[in-house]
């Protein structure tokens, strides 16, 4: 196989290797009203906008942060915008902040 040839096909495998090993993460904050927290389980209820990057509608659902030192101090009621991800088939919170 000549060198251009096994140049492009690791190329395209390392392409492919990237989407697979990346995880769907929205790029975008929502904002979002914080129903209930749970930090033992590392998991938050959201009342959340429309997630377009994950083509998600404004819905009321649960989420499981990726850190769970940033649910502590939250509470039922809280402003938040929070960056949100699909996770292995699981949706996450990447980030969030109080407004």
């Amino acid at each position: 196989m000549g060198i251009l040839r096994q140049i492009i096909c690791a190329a395209a495998i390392a392409t492919s290797l990237a989407f697979v090993a990346t995880p769907g993460f929205a790029e975008t904050w929502t904002k979002a009203e914080v129903k209930a927290v749970d930090t033992e389980e590392a998991k938050i209820t959201l009342k959340h906008e429309a997630i377009a990057d994950l083509d998600m509608p404004a819905m009321t659902m649960v989420f499981r942060a990726t850190d769970p030192a940033k649910l502590v101090g939250l509470a039922e009621g809280d402003a938040i915008e929070f960056v949100a991800g699909n996770e292995n088939g699981q949706m996450v919170v990447k980030d969030l902040k109080k407004n």
